[in-house]
This record gives C-alpha cells, structure tokens and sequence, in this order.
C-alpha cells in the first residue's frame, strides 16, 4: 500500500488534470471502501483509470474474486 500511496501522492503533487483526477479518484474510494485490503486493489484504478469514479469499476471485479462461491 505504501507505493501506491506515493504514487498517488506524486501524481496528486503533479500539475496536470492527470494528477487531480487521481487524487479525487483516490479521496473517493477512501471514502466509500472501509476495508483497507479492498482499499489498497481499488485505489489502483484511481491512477490508471484517469476518471473520479474509476475504483467503482475495479471494486466490482476485486468482489467477485473475494465474494464466497455458493454453494
């Protein structure tokens, strides 16, 4: 998680549009994800995304790889 974090934080440091859309998108999943696991595999999509809202996206795959099989 720390590299993300400084990832998102140079690019939050950064100037262009890139770098405030990462750093909303990434203040948003903080936000809305409590899980800090799931937190850590969403925020990643804040960065390459390039949207506000991308981590909703990336939240839904990392559900169905850790949501239980029914049985």
């Amino acid at each position: 998680m720390s590299r993300l974090l400084l990832l998102v934080l140079l690019l939050a440091a950064s100037p262009s549009r890139a770098g405030t859309v990462a750093s909303e998108c990434w203040a948003s999943c903080r936000r809305h994800v409590a899980d800090q696991s799931l937190r850590a595999r969403t925020c990643g999509a804040c960065v390459t995304g390039g949207r506000v809202d991308s981590w909703v996206a990336s939240l839904g795959t990392c559900l169905l790889y850790t949501s239980p099989s029914p049985r």
